[in-house]
């Protein structure tokens, strides 16, 4: 059985302290109870999962000069990640991603007939050219449901690899703040 799931939820840049998770406040604005990504990929790689993909991440701003200064130099960001299950080695496929592929999608799935959002930085337009994704991405988009929906040329040579920056998977939590208030109750943080 294939697992894969968009998880959202609350981040912090650093650990938030304890006596901050039993603020009743903090805990109704979603903030006391957030962790760091860090530990999402742990706790995700621990029980078999591929690394989370990030798909969108937006920073939350505290307006409230009150549970700002209970906070401290603590930031958050609402993010929403995907993630994949592993498959047993016995079900992997036997092709040969040593340097990534050339990947383009090539059916339609339901619900994104035009294009399909794999990752923050990665969207995918039906029968447009094609995408090179690295080898762990490969390897985490043939794992997926979606998988029939693309074709995969391999790249059998490293200097096949076309001139692109570096796929992150994850991005470093912003330090910025954005204008809105909570992620729970606009104007009530």
């Amino acid at each position: 059985m294939e697992v894969n799931f968009c998880f959202s939820d609350v981040y912090a840049d650093q650990p938030v302290p304890e006596e901050l998770r039993q603020n009743k406040v903090l805990w109704g604005e979603c903030l006391s109870g957030a962790i760091c990504v860090s530990d999402l990929i742990s706790g995700a790689l621990d029980a078999g999962f591929t690394h989370p993909i990030l798909v969108s991440k937006q920073p939350i701003g505290v307006n409230n000069d009150e549970l700002q200064k209970l906070l401290g130099a603590i930031k958050f960001t609402s993010c929403t990640y995907r993630l994949f299950k592993n498959k047993p080695a016995e079900e992997s496929t036997s092709v040969n991603d040593k340097f990534g592929a050339l990947v383009t999608y090539q059916t339609p799935i339901i619900h994104y007939e035009n294009e399909f959002q794999f990752s923050q930085a990665i969207t995918f337009k039906l029968n447009s050219e094609p995408q090179y994704l690295n080898t762990e991405l490969v390897k985490m988009l043939r794992l997926s449901r979606y998988s029939e929906h693309f074709k995969f040329d391999s790249i059998a040579d490293e200097k096949q690899i076309p001139n692109v920056t570096e796929q992150v998977i994850d991005q470093p939590v912003s330090n910025e703040q954005s204008s809105s208030s909570c992620c729970c109750c606009p104007g009530t943080c």
